[in-house]
């Protein structure tokens, strides 16, 4: 999925498009970006 700046109208459709088509709710989503990204810590602190 390509990222877009949430500022601009098409970001911010193309974001609640993406909420709705995932029937996800804007908390839900950032709730699964953060899980992603702690994850994404780990493995790299595991890697190195």
């Amino acid at each position: 999925m390509r990222l877009v700046r949430a500022e601009s109208p098409a970001g911010r459709a193309d974001f609640m498009g993406y909420c709705n088509q995932r029937k996800v709710t804007k908390d839900e989503l950032f709730e699964i970006i953060e899980q992603g990204l702690k994850e994404r810590r780990l493995a790299s602190k595991v890697a190195a």
